[in-house]
């Protein structure tokens, strides 16, 4: 058989010749297969896509359907993990980490006993890949652990997972804690895995955040009902149809409540102080139940034919949207104070009697102005008789400074039943003087109207006694000058003061030369009125700010605030010159000197004892110096004084010169 070989040209000159029409048949028939193959291909893209979706979708489902269930945090976070970790296939670890109180992610929850090793390592913010989801609220993908530069060794050295991903767990634009896949294989997650987990994640943080908040609603609830249950006062619940649905053990002991069924039926009457019987419109139950907050005494009549008087409040119950959906009831027993009150009032005459004859005085206002006044009271002011204070406002008589304390006590009294304890006032009697008292403040009712009582005690004398004696544990008996107890207390004060500001203090010690031999030649008497009249004198060359106490014998001690050496010098020498003049005893002519002794602050120290060591030991050795002022200095130490006394006495001379 020959072959026919054409070439190009001449091919191309014989299709020329050729039908026209076959050539196109042919070409049409090459062209619909290649767009059928390309069809069916996008098909078969199409369809797998959209059964992905469809998969994705309903585990998506079924994922926010099994984490809604969970009744508290830990059994979400485990069903989470477990579901999770099933979405995207076998040998797949899910761990779940939430930030704790100190700031750093720990893990909460896993579903492989592999990540045990893995839940007792922490994260920092801004840490591995947990730590940088967490903070930057961003997915992290890891292809190889072993090479990314984010990884921590020491997870390298524990676990055999190679890929994972991290995803921010964030609900209400608020990051709850992060969620992690683990895979042995690398590169075993794609863009579609992290879309997907995005998606899971969002879920996760939804079921999280709903399951976080219905603990603390239980929280919350259960801290009311334990406040509720353990209330001295009666509380009962009721719904929006009046039903009682919550009553605590005071309000059963108080209505003698029996049983739950009981309750639901039991009708309660109430009668006002007036004693009408309360009408449907006005029961502060349907009062509360319409939006009304109200209160009250009343007498509750149970079925039983108890009586029981109550202070009753009624408010209404509103839900997140502010919709009445009940009210509560509290209500406190006050059947003993209410027959107390109708005891008083039986026996008003006997009652007078009583408080006539009260050494305390006792004052009646009504609407701020007294109303009655016992004898002890008319006296307490200095009035001739009740008439001259009957009328007067109470405010009267309580000076200006305490009076808005006294209109703040008076109107929380005027609400209530319970004793208002005033404490100490002070009271201006007619005379114009004021004596402190202590007093305390009862509402009563005076002659059918509501009134305020006031007990009032004279207390003047006492607090005068605490006074001198307070005065006394601070002060030298003799001089009147601060003791050593006082003089460290100032002392401490102006050091305090010195290092707030930066300012210097000097410290004088004083020791009288020759008041041995006054004493001796003189008797006691003498001396005593030679440590008062030294007392005057320094007294005239001190300032107000500085202290001049007596610490015993014959021993001053002078603080001088905002002073320096120079000026602790010319205090020192003015002291001198005061003691340098002479002093008549008892028509004897005396003179005497002094020793004084100079510590500074800071230089030689800041604290209190420190200070006055150093000014003890600049006076001992001006006093073996004869007299005069020396200045502490900080080389001399209080183990080289005795050193030197000793060796003075054991030389013979007389240490008491």
């Amino acid at each position: 058989m020959r072959v026919l070989r054409l070439k190009p040209r001449a091919l191309a000159l014989r299709l020329k010749h050729r039908d026209a029409t076959a050539l196109g048949w042919v070409a049409g028939v090459f062209v619909a297969a290649f767009v059928a193959r390309q069809t069916q291909h996008r098909f078969r893209e199409l369809i797998v896509s959209e059964r992905t979706a469809r998969s994705q979708a309903e585990a998506l489902a079924e994922l926010a359907a099994y984490t809604a269930a969970g009744t508290s945090i830990q059994q979400t976070l485990t069903t989470a993990v477990t579901s999770v970790a099933g979405l995207f296939g076998s040998g797949v670890h899910c761990t779940i980490a939430l930030p704790s109180p100190d700031g750093l992610l720990r893990m909460a929850a896993w579903n492989d006993q592999g990540s045990e090793r893995i839940a007792k390592m922490t994260f920092r913010p801004g840490e591995g890949w947990n730590g940088v989801a967490f903070s930057e609220g961003r997915l992290f993908r890891v292809d190889d652990l072993r090479t990314n530069p984010l990884t921590r060794p020491d997870i390298a050295r524990i676990t055999t997972m190679r890929a994972y991903m991290v995803a921010p767990l964030v609900a209400e634009s608020h990051t709850l804690g992060v969620i992690t896949l683990a895979s042995p294989v690398v590169s075993a997650f794609g863009d579609t895995d992290e879309q997907f987990l995005t998606a899971v994640a969002r879920h996760v943080a939804v079921a999280l955040a709903a399951a976080e908040a219905r603990e603390a609603a239980q929280r919350e609830a259960a801290q009311k009902l334990a406040i509720i249950a353990q209330m001295a006062d009666g509380v009962l619940v009721f719904d929006r149809s009046a039903k009682l649905v919550e009553y605590n053990r005071a309000a059963a002991a108080l209505l003698q409540l029996d049983d739950q069924a009981d309750v639901h039926e039991r009708d309660w009457q109430l009668f006002d102080t007036e004693e009408r019987l309360v009408d449907e419109l006005s029961h502060p139950l349907v009062r509360a139940l319409n939006g009304e907050s109200t209160g009250g005494e009343y007498r509750v009549v149970s079925a039983s034919g108890s009586h029981t008087w109550v202070s009753l409040s009624a408010s209404p119950l509103r839900d997140s949207s502010f919709e009445l959906n009940g009210c509560i009831l509290v209500l406190r027993d006050m059947t003993n104070r209410r027959r107390a009150i109708q005891a008083l009032h039986e026996s008003e005459e006997r009652y007078r009697r009583l408080v006539e004859l009260c050494p305390d005085a006792i004052v009646v206002q009504c609407e701020d102005k007294i109303v009655y006044a016992n004898p002890a009271a008319i006296n307490l002011v200095g009035a001739a008789a009740a008439d001259d204070i009957i009328g007067l406002p109470m405010l009267d008589f309580v000076p200006q400074q305490d009076r808005a304390r006294y209109v703040d006590w008076a109107q929380q009294t005027a609400g209530l039943n319970d004793l208002r304890g005033l404490g100490e006032v002070q009271i201006r009697r007619l005379d114009d003087e004021i004596i402190t008292c202590e007093s305390t403040l009862m509402r009563i009712t005076y002659q059918g109207r509501p009134a305020i009582q006031a007990v009032i005690r004279d207390v003047t004398l006492r607090k005068r006694a605490e006074e001198a004696l307070v005065h006394q544990a601070l002060h030298d008996a003799l001089t009147g000058l601060p003791n050593r107890v006082l003089l460290m207390d100032r002392l401490e004060q102006a050091l305090t003061e010195a290092q707030r500001r930066g300012s210097p203090v000097s410290l004088l010690l004083m020791d009288l030369d020759r008041f041995k031999e006054v004493n001796d030649s003189l008797g006691h008497h003498a001396g005593d009125v030679l440590l008062r009249e030294v007392s005057a004198r320094l007294r005239g060359v001190l300032r107000a700010s500085d202290t001049l106490a007596r610490l015993g014998g014959d021993e001053f001690a002078i603080v001088l605030p905002d002073t320096d050496a120079h000026g602790a010098n010319q205090v020192s020498m003015s002291l001198l010159g005061q003691l340098q003049l002479p002093f008549d005893l008892e028509g004897q002519t005396v003179f005497v000197g002094a020793s004084i002794g100079v510590a500074l602050a800071p230089e030689h120290g800041l604290e209190a004892e420190r200070l006055l060591k150093c000014a003890d030991v600049a006076m001992y050795v001006a006093k073996r110096s004869g007299g005069g002022t020396t200045f502490y200095e900080s080389g001399t130490e209080e183990s080289s004084l005795t050193t030197w006394l000793q060796a003075r006495v054991a030389s013979g001379v007389d240490l008491a010169a």
